[in-house]
């Protein structure tokens, strides 16, 4: 099913739902040498007057040498049937295996950036601005005990959104 184009406020849908039910992968990098990773914390709207998605990356996550490279990224949202390869991409690490190839998702590339045929939902971006998330500046010291007890820290990763790929 191929995919049409979409202006970024024409997405529908819950956004929030869509993030923390549904999932996305993560990808970054160019034919050769890229890598995916699940993503299920993120945040879509307006910012510095331009349309933003932010996804967050663990430094230790290989995707985040990818993610460094690149100035551009996908995130790519996946039907139903494809959560247990979701899983699969939350679990194996692109250090033991190659995630993009001989798999069950078809990789494809655009804007410089990896995304999957079977996506319903494709959001390419540029990045814009990264933060490293910092434990001193949490207002909510819970956060930091119950999502970073190893003190393994996101890097949140501002991308203004290029393009809008949806199925037809």
């Amino acid at each position: 099913m191929p995919f049409k184009e979409i202006r970024a406020d024409g997405i529908g849908g819950n956004l929030i739902k869509r993030i923390r039910d549904q999932w996305m992968l993560i990808g970054a990098g160019t034919k050769g040498r890229a890598n995916s990773m699940i993503g299920s914390w993120g945040l879509m709207g307006e910012m510095w007057g331009r349309d933003v998605a932010v996804c967050v990356v663990r430094p230790q996550r290989f995707t985040y040498e990818f993610m460094e490279t690149n100035g551009t990224y996908a995130l790519s949202f996946l039907p139903g049937e494809y959560r247990s390869v979701l899983n699969s991409f939350g679990t194996r690490s692109g250090r033991e295996i190659n995630k993009v190839e001989g798999g069950p998702l078809t990789p494809a590339y655009r804007q410089g950036a990896l995304y999957y045929e079977e996506a319903e939902l494709v959001l390419f971006c540029r990045k814009l601005y990264y933060q490293d998330f910092d434990q001193n500046l949490f207002l909510d010291k819970a956060i930091v005990d119950s999502c970073y007890g190893d003190g393994d820290f996101h890097r949140a990763y501002y991308g203004e959104i290029l393009e809008v790929l949806v199925k037809e």
